[in-house]
């Protein structure tokens, strides 16, 4: 019977970073991920995220712990032994090669003929639509385009774990935003191996990763995006991903209904007590997912925003005469199951249901 080959390519054990003065940047860190699984690390700033990635790539050591690549231990070994490749906040851009060269210069390095190097260059560049550049100076380059030159270096190379810190810029507009993120799913599907991306935003890569390493001062948590907004660990998580609904609130018991503080109830249509409902009984607050909620009659609101989630769409909604704000999943039933909400856009009334 042929051996079980395990899925696992990427395993982080018992890794600690403490410095000088007993400043220990996060708890143990525990984690692996799947051969083609796209992770996103998200948690505020100074937390340690960015220090992690150099420590899966060798250029940090951590104070305890292994890091395994491809079921290897990698601990103790090179960074140009490892099988990673990383992107840096401030990528280095050969300025003196052209755009071909710089992509072709880990290739380079790896010994690879002149035939694989030519033919990998050409393959990525594509990809990234900058096969027109090749034969151009970074110079001439604009901002987003030294961002895709910059991917295409770290996925030309023959590493098939891709470590990107903080790869979506912000000063970019957001239609190259959104073209980054659609490059860096593309280049992982079309690569394999584990790709790990930072980043403090929690919208520029959640849709994009499947699933999400949450690192906050008091510890860890990977988890799905869709487990994120349905169904956050705590408190830390859910203001994260700012998804609302967490509320100081007393129940109800009789009618399971959560009275805010403002006075204002809302009516659970999951039952209490399920997993869904996350709730810290020291302090009262409560964290209601949108599909768990339904409005009272008789209530006002004012649509805020509307956006697209991992759940699908959720509608913000902000009632003035309570001044609550909750959000709610829309579904084909929203007309029947709201039937006593009236919507308004910009000041103006655009229609009444029931």
């Amino acid at each position: 019977m042929p051996e079980q080959v395990s899925k696992t390519f990427l395993t982080v054990e018992g890794v600690t970073i403490r410095y000088e003065g007993g400043l220990q940047l996060f708890p143990e860190m525990n984690f692996s991920a799947n051969k083609g699984e796209l992770i996103g690390i998200l948690g505020p700033s100074g937390v340690g995220k960015s220090s992690l990635l150099r420590v899966i790539a060798g250029l940090q050591a951590a104070s305890t712990g292994n890091v395994k690549v491809d079921g290897r231990c990698v601990t103790k070994a090179r960074p140009k032994d490892r099988g990673v490749s990383m992107l840096f906040q401030d990528p280095v851009i050969y300025e003196h090669m052209s755009v071909f060269e710089n992509i072709a210069f880990p290739l380079y390095c790896q010994n690879n003929s002149l035939n694989v190097i030519n033919e990998s260059v050409h393959k990525i560049a594509k990809l990234l639509e900058i096969s027109e550049l090749l034969t151009v100076s970074p110079k001439r380059l604009s901002g987003g385009e030294r961002q895709r030159l910059a991917l295409a270096r770290v996925f030309a190379s023959n590493s098939r774990c891709a470590l990107l810190d903080e790869p979506v810029k912000a000063a970019f507009e957001p239609a190259m935003r959104a073209a980054i993120r659609r490059h860096i799913r593309d280049l992982h599907l079309v690569r394999g191996g584990v790709t790990v991306i930072v980043s403090h935003e929690h919208q520029e890569i959640v849709e994009i990763c499947d699933r999400l390493l949450f690192i906050f001062p008091d510890g860890s948590y990977c988890i799905s995006p869709e487990e994120a907004i349905a169904h956050p660990p705590n408190e830390s998580v859910a203001r994260f991903m700012d998804i609302g609904n967490i509320v100081s609130a007393q129940l109800d018991q009789e009618t399971e209904c959560l009275i805010l503080d403002s006075g204002m109830r809302l009516k659970l249509s999951t039952p209490v007590g399920q997993k869904n409902i996350w709730n810290d009984n020291h302090k009262h607050i409560w964290y209601i997912p949108p599909n768990a909620l339904t409005a009272k009659k008789g209530i006002t609101f004012h649509i805020e925003t509307l956006a697209w989630t991992a759940i699908g769409p959720i509608v913000t909604l902000c009632s003035k005469s309570t001044n609550s704000i909750i959000k709610l999943k829309m579904s084909g039933s929203m007309e029947m199951k709201y039937k006593a909400i009236e919507i308004f856009v910009d000041g103006r009334k655009i229609k009444k249901i029931g």
